[in-house]
């Protein structure tokens, strides 16, 4: 509803886990989200449910990973304090990411490479949107209508209404000082 933000932190259990927390935007104090421990999280557009990983291990550089830190995505009800996880597979899904009635986030369960599903609320259909074979899906954010993410070494746009892939121009402009010709008045 736009009055609090959601954020995480290791505050309660600084060597094991992390906790998920809502603040006013006008202050005070956090109150933690009813649920014994919350990584990467997204609220649901009513703000009354929460996706998230109960893991927390999306900087870790473990490729193909299939052990007992292997992330999963989870959906808690904030009002009944009830959770159960809509993903099982074996290795990595997790930046969850809720927009309308959809749930967004990354998986290596096609190729062993990170890519974009979606999870639609409704069904309970999973669905792969990118199928990338070589490199990873890094860091997706989500926006009103689109993902945009890390693919390679460029930004890439989902259009999530026709699923289609764009890449983002960036350019970095420099004032080249490294290029200069002689450093003066030092």
């Amino acid at each position: 509803d736009g009055s609090h933000v959601l954020f995480r932190s290791a505050r309660e259990y600084p060597s094991r886990a992390e906790k998920a927390y809502l603040v006013s935007i006008d202050g005070g104090m956090p109150t933690a989200l009813p649920l014994d421990r919350a990584g990467l999280a997204s609220l649901s557009p009513d703000g009354g449910w929460l996706a998230f990983n109960r893991q927390t291990r999306e900087d870790r550089t473990w490729k193909r990973y299939q052990g007992g830190k292997a992330q999963d995505i989870w959906l808690a009800n904030l009002a009944t304090s009830e959770f159960y996880r809509i993903t099982d597979w074996a290795g990595t899904d997790n930046y969850p990411m809720w927009v309308g009635d959809r749930i967004y986030f990354t998986s290596d369960r096609n190729h062993g490479t990170l890519n974009v599903f979606e999870y639609a609320t409704q069904t309970g259909e999973v669905r792969a949107l990118t199928d990338y074979a070589d490199y990873d899906v890094k860091y997706p954010s989500a926006g009103p209508g689109w993902l945009v993410y890390q693919y390679a070494e460029s930004l890439h746009l989902l259009d999530l209404a026709t699923g289609v892939v764009s890449r983002v121009p960036v350019q970095v402009p420099t004032d080249s000082v490294q290029m200069r010709a002689s450093l003066e008045g030092v």
